[in-house]
């Protein structure tokens, strides 16, 4: 056989070292950056579960380590002792720890519980001290090899030779029902909580707990010898599967603690962001507002919110800079981020929640209010200039009538009084138009486009109706009827007889392919507006004509708005003005 000299003492190297050692480095890294984790997030259970299992695979790792190389019997049975007395019973209960900390059921680990497990330790210890051969028969020693293995070439070396004994099959199968019982445990836990967890964080979970399991039955059973045990293996997956969960997920980190925080029936988009600005979890509201893909989880947060307006950073500050506007449902929803720390042990940040609350009809309060405000400042200015004026003039013709006795002053003082009350008639009716539709009925269409026409002064003019009579649309009908008379008497004022006004619906084809009304127009065949008025004609006050108030149809504009509805105005198919309201 081949041995090297290590010092004084004898030792070699076998196949299985590199494994151990490879092994031990990941249980020696993941255990220290755990530790480092444990102290930044206040000292939580889990964690220190965690660190419990890393070290435990690290002793057995090291245990292994002391076996490759040693080439005595003596010195090979009392690093497995190490390995069965220690390692394997701390990694046992670390598993069941940890699943206990991860299910939040940490109430079974008690200093009752703990101090079994550590006088079950120090008796297992205690009886292979005073009886080395209790688990195995030990007969000596075996020559195996030479082999090569990935390129590199083995010399002889010696292993242990024994034989299991039926202390071994009764302390393993007490292991196996311990890792069972924390497999079921955390098992359970996944399937409540399958809603708000990676699908790759319970696999890594599955690996982690199912493979060294697997790997103790195949020895157990004596599917494969002692001497080709795969456990070395097996604690590898379960170190690796543990660092994705870990490194990967931050389970350990974020979401018990988050998915108390996230309440999947709010009406309001809730997303939870882990420290790096992933997606956690999001409930089915926000899913609808980003139209998030079904592999959302594990996002970053720049790509989940890439379909809404804005940047992602403003979204994330929260607050009012942040709110954004996007369609849900065929209707256009206003919202405000509200930013809050998710927090775990210590009162650490582990990541962020935000709950996107639906301030649309707040905003519509707040542009009603605001356009209150104006129709006050346009009533004072109206009030004071438009009102005054004209009762000047008939005041000083009035006057002059009196002196004079000339009547034609008291035609003009007349025309100037009539002029005063069109303008207070179209004040009341603008005072009206701006107020939010409360009730609705089916309005015939039809109907009140003859009304309307019957009002207007029509003289000159011809009216094209293609409305059916059966057609309706829910509004209140007095305002609608202001609508109408408003667009045929602007059609009058600009333009000069005779007039054709054309009335007909907007229609679209519906899911069955029937066509269906979604608005109407009111056309003309004058002049029509220029297009670098069309942006300016629904401003209060906006006029072309120098005895027009500018109020008809900013009282078209406001109970169109009342109603939720949309006005724009364009060129009509006879090169007159075209004015357009889709519900």
């Amino acid at each position: 056989m081949a041995h090297r000299r290590c010092h004084i003492l004898t030792c070699q190297v076998t196949p299985q070292l590199p494994i151990n050692v490879l092994v031990l480095g990941v249980a020696v890294s993941l255990a220290a950056y755990a530790v480092t984790q444990y102290y930044r997030r206040g000292h939580r259970s889990e964690l220190a579960a965690f660190v419990s299992l890393m070290v435990a695979i690290s002793l057995w790792e090291v245990g292994g380590i002391a076996e490759d190389v040693a080439t005595s019997a003596s010195a090979k049975l009392l690093a497995v002792n190490f390995i069965n007395a220690i390692a394997v019973w701390l990694f046992v209960y670390s598993m069941l720890w940890l699943a206990l900390a991860y299910s939040n059921n940490t109430k079974w680990v008690n200093r009752w519980t703990v101090g079994a497990a550590l006088a079950h330790i120090a008796g297992t210890a205690a009886v292979l001290a005073v009886a080395p051969e209790f688990l195995y028969e030990v007969t000596g020693l075996t020559t195996r090899g030479p082999v090569t293995a990935m390129g590199v070439g083995f010399d002889q070396w010696v292993a242990l030779d024994r034989r299991l004994k039926l202390a071994f099959y009764i302390t393993q199968l007490y292991g196996y029902l311990v890792i069972l019982t924390a497999g079921v445990v955390l098992g359970q836990y996944l399937v409540r909580n399958r809603g708000s967890l990676y699908t790759g964080q319970a696999g890594s979970l599955a690996v982690g707990i199912g493979i060294p399991l697997t790997a103790n039955l195949l020895l157990f059973t004596g599917t494969i010898p002692p001497e080709l045990s795969a456990t070395d293996i097996a604690l590898a997956a379960t170190a690796l599967g543990f660092a994705v969960a870990v490194f990967r997920y931050r389970f350990l980190r974020i979401t018990p603690v988050g998915r108390q925080q996230l309440v999947d029936g709010m009406s309001d988009p809730v997303v939870m962001l882990d420290g790096r600005d992933r997606v956690v979890d999001c409930n089915p509201a926000a899913r609808t507002l980003v139209d998030a893909p079904p592999d959302w989880r594990g996002m970053a947060a720049t790509g989940f919110f890439e379909p809404l307006p804005g940047s992602v950073e403003r979204i994330t500050q929260g607050g009012d800079e942040g709110s954004i506007t996007a369609g849900v449902d065929g209707s256009a929803r206003t919202f405000s981020p509200d930013v809050s720390a998710i927090r775990g042990g210590g009162d650490a940040p582990v990541g962020r929640l935000l709950v996107f609350r639906d301030i649309t009809e707040q905003k519509q309060r707040e542009q009603q209010l605001r356009r209150q405000n104006e129709r006050l400042d346009q009533f004072a200015s109206l009030v004071s200039h438009d009102l005054r004026n004209p009762l000047h003039v008939a005041d000083s013709n009035l006057a002059l009538a009196a002196e004079t006795g000339d009547r034609d002053r008291i035609e003009t003082a007349r025309e100037n009084l009539d002029r005063m009350e069109t303008i207070i008639e179209e004040l009341l009716t603008m005072a009206r138009a701006g107020l939010s539709v409360e009730d609705t009925d089916a309005v015939g269409i039809a109907a009140v486009v003859r009304e309307s026409w019957h009002h207007a002064q029509t003289e000159g003019l011809t009216l094209d109706l293609q409305v059916s009579e059966s057609t309706t649309v829910q509004a209140d009908r007095d305002r609608l009827l202001h609508v109408f008379e408003n667009l045929v008497r602007n059609a009058v004022d600009h333009n000069d007889p005779p007039l054709t006004v054309r009335i007909g619906t907007l229609d679209a084809a519906s899911s069955s392919g029937a066509e269906q009304p979604v608005g109407f127009y009111v056309e003309d065949d004058g002049d029509g507006i220029p297009e670098s008025h069309r942006e300016d004609v629904f401003e209060y006050g906006f006029t072309t004509t120098s005895d027009g108030t500018g109020f008809g149809l900013s009282i078209v504009q406001d109970i169109v708005d009342a109603h939720g509805w949309n006005v724009c105005v364009t060129e009509g198919d006879d090169g007159g003005a075209r004015f357009e309201i889709r519900y």
